[in-house]
C-alpha cells in the first residue's frame, strides 16, 4: 500500500553549525514520525473500513464486520518509540450491531492496552539497558529523548552444571555425610557424570535419548537419597532438575560461565554500593543473559524488502 506524506515545517535556527543543526533535526524526526504513523494509520484503517472483515473486533457483541467511524482524530496518546515519544490521535469505531465504541489505534499499530511501547521496542530498550548501567543507558538513550525501562523476559534456564556437583558438596555436609566415605564419593560420583554433557551432539533423537538416560540415572540418584536420610542433597537435586538439561535440549551454544560470572560480580557490585535495586539487577541478569546464552537480540526496525520510499522533485 502506498503513502503520500507531505510535510511543511518552518524551523527557528540560531545559527548553521553542525550540533545545532543536529539538535533542530532530532526534534524534526519525532515530528515527521508522529506525522507519517498517522498517515499510515489512517491509510490501512480506511482500508480494512472499506472491506468485509476487520482486523479488530467488537468488545460486546464479537462483531468483526459492521462499523461506521465515530472519530478519526479523538483523545491522544503517546507511543515509546526508539526514537523518543510520539503522541497520535486514537480513531475510533462504533459496532453498528451493538453501539459499543472502541479505539482502533493501539491495535492496528499492535501495542497491548495501557502500555506505553510495542513489544519490540521494549526488548530494544531492555537489551540497552542491561548491557551497560542504568546511568550510562539513560544519559545515552537520554540524548535522542527515549527513557530506559526494563521489562521482564521469558528466558530458557540453565542450571550450571559444573556448579551442582559443588554445591552439592555443602548438602552433603548438612545431611552430615562423612566427608570422603563411600555414600559421599557415591553420591558425587553420580552427580558428576549425571552433569556431564558431550557438546557437539546436534541428532534430535540422540539427544532425547541422552537426556532420558540421564534423567533416569537421576531418579534413581534421588531414591538413593532418600533410602538414606540425605534429605537436603535430595530436595536440592529436585530444585536443580528442570532446567539442568535446557541448554543441552535446546542446543544452545556456549560451554563458558564467564559470561555469567562477569554479570554475576558487575551485579553484586552495583548492589553493594546501592546504585541498583534487587528488582532491576534482577531484570537486567535476566536480559543479559538471554542476550549471552538464549540468542536474544532484537532485530532491527528496517522496512521489508516490499517497502519504497521515493523522493519526488520539488
Amino acid at each position: 500500500m502506498t503513502v503520500n506524506l507531505r510535510c511543511d515545517y518552518s524551523v527557528e535556527i540560531p545559527d548553521c553549525k553542525i550540533e545545532t543543526i543536529i539538535g533542530c533535526f532530532r526534534k524534526l524526526v519525532l515530528l515527521l514520525l508522529a506525522d507519517f504513523a498517522t498517515a499510515v494509520l489512517h491509510k490501512f484503517a480506511t482500508h480494512y473500513m472499506d472491506g468485509a472483515l476487520k482486523p479488530f473486533k467488537c468488545k460486546g457483541c464479537g462483531n468483526r464486520a459492521d462499523f461506521a467511524w465515530k472519530t478519526k482524530w479523538a483523545k491522544d496518546t503517546t507511543i515509546k518509540t526508539i526514537y523518543g515519544d510520539i503522541i497520535l490521535g486514537q480513531m475510533q469505531v462504533k459496532c453498528k450491531r451493538c453501539g459499543k465504541k472502541r479505539f482502533i489505534t493501539r491495535k492496528l499499530l499492535g501495542i497491548a492496552p495501557r502500555r506505553g511501547a510495542s513489544e519490540g521496542t521494549q526488548q530494544i530498550l531492555a537489551l540497552i539497558g542491561s548491557l551497560t548501567s542504568f546511568r550510562v543507558s539513560e544519559k545515552i538513550l537520554g540524548l535522542v529523548g527515549v527513557k530506559v525501562d526494563l521489562k521482564g523476559l521469558k528466558i530458557l534456564v540453565q542450571r550450571c552444571l559444573w556448579h551442582i556437583p559443588y554445591q552439592l558438596k555443602y548438602y552433603l555436609w548438612k545431611d552430615e555425610v562423612p566427608r570422603k566415605s563411600e555414600r559421599w564419593y557415591h553420591i558425587l560420583g553420580e552427580v558428576f557424570d549425571i552433569t556431564a554433557i558431550r557438546h557437539g551432539v546436534d541428532d534430535e533423537q540422540e539427544i532425547q535419548s541422552i537426556i532420558a538416560a540421564k534423567t533416569r540415572r537421576l531418579e534413581k540418584l534421588l531414591a538413593y537419597c532418600q533410602r538414606h536420610g540425605c534429605t537436603h542433597c535430595k530436595r536440592y537435586l529436585e530444585n536443580a532438575r528442570p532446567d539442568m538439561f535446557t541448554a543441552f535440549s535446546k542446543k544452545l551454544q556456549g560451554k563458558s560461565v564467564s559470561h555469567a560470572e562477569r554479570v554475576m560480580r558487575t551485579v553484586n557490585l552495583r548492589t553493594a554500593v546501592g546504585k541498583w535495586s534487587p528488582r532491576g539487577a534482577l531484570n537486567a541478569v535476566k536480559v543479559r543473559l538471554a542476550h549471552y546464552y538464549n540468542g536474544f537480540d532484537p532485530p532491527e526496525q528496517e522496512p521489508s524488502e516490499d517497502a519504497g520510499l521515493e523522493r519526488k522533485a520539488a
